[in-house]
């Protein structure tokens, strides 16, 4: 028993959270698979108009409600992984700055709510600490560039990725537009009342899909809106760092995590493609301080 609870304390939370962030991100890219499967075929139904028959139409549109469904559920799993990684790094920074700080307990109920595999993998390297850039000694000056650091660097990522997805949202749009020109066109051109119903079929399949849209829209909202946000507090927290006052601190770290806690991860790639840019800014903004 004791080996056992020995071997739960001496784990990597910079895994833990690095673990959680990438299952949170698989269950959204899921979601934005199934849907975009779903909503490429409805474009094909569409466009090429084959041959079929009213059941098959409905069944289609049935199958659409469907996966809309599953993708609800699929970000519902992914925000519940990520505020385990939320609540991860929150204790990580704790225990970084105030060593000392008394929270065995709130430590072993995080732990208990990890995932088997995540914990297994969060033991097998236990000394694998998050990197942090800073040249501050006093605890509460180390807290406040800690907290700068993550504000810049999530910041940059959330705003980079979120042009991606506006880029998405874009070729989306115009996928989108243009199949619905076409298919008015068909519309306008059909006589047989059987062809029309297939037609309005189709497109109540595909106005279902256009919650796909919306939701990466939502996406992108929440990224651009959070990047901003956080630069406020990277900017506010300059002003107070030489010079810090406890109550101040708590306030920023306060509302650092409170727009943390309701967003999502970026993804991997989505630091790798800016990492040595925001690496080197943050090294030559600490030595310049």
């Amino acid at each position: 028993m004791d080996k056992e609870k020995d071997q739960a304390i001496h784990l990597s939370l910079a895994i833990t959270m690095r673990e959680l962030y990438k299952v949170s991100n698989r269950f959204v890219y899921w979601s934005y698979f199934v849907q975009a499967l779903l909503f490429a075929i409805n474009i094909y139904l569409i466009l090429a108009n084959p041959s079929e028959t009213n059941s098959s139409i409905w069944a289609l549109l049935a199958f659409s409600i469907a996966v809309i469904i599953l993708s609800i559920s699929l970000i519902y799993k992914s925000k519940k992984y990520y505020e385990l990684g939320e609540n991860v790094r929150k204790m990580d920074m704790i225990e970084r700055i105030f060593p000392d700080a008394a929270n065995g307990t709130s430590r072993s109920y995080l732990i208990s709510r990890l995932p088997r595999s995540i914990l297994e993998k969060a033991k097998k390297n236990p000394d694998k600490k998050t990197d942090y850039y800073t040249d501050r000694v006093d605890k509460y000056e180390k807290l406040i560039e800690n907290i700068q650091q993550n504000c810049y660097f999530t910041s940059e990522i959330m705003r980079s990725y979120s042009l991606l997805i506006l880029s998405v949202i874009i070729g989306i749009s115009v996928l989108l537009a243009g199949s619905i020109i076409y298919g008015f066109f068909i519309l306008s051109e059909s006589n047989a009342d059987q062809e029309l119903s297939k037609s309005i079929a189709g497109y109540l399949a595909l106005l279902i899909n256009f919650i796909f849209t919306l939701n990466i829209i939502d996406h992108y909202i929440l990224f651009d809106k959070k990047a901003k946000e956080l630069k406020k507090i990277d900017e506010s927290l300059n002003w107070i760092k030489n010079n810090p006052h406890e109550d101040e601190i708590i306030t920023s770290f306060t509302e650092y995590n409170c727009i943390l806690c309701n967003a999502l991860p970026c993804p991997d790639f989505a630091y790798d493609r800016i990492k040595k840019k925001i690496n080197f800014v943050w090294e030559n903004r600490v030595n310049n301080d």
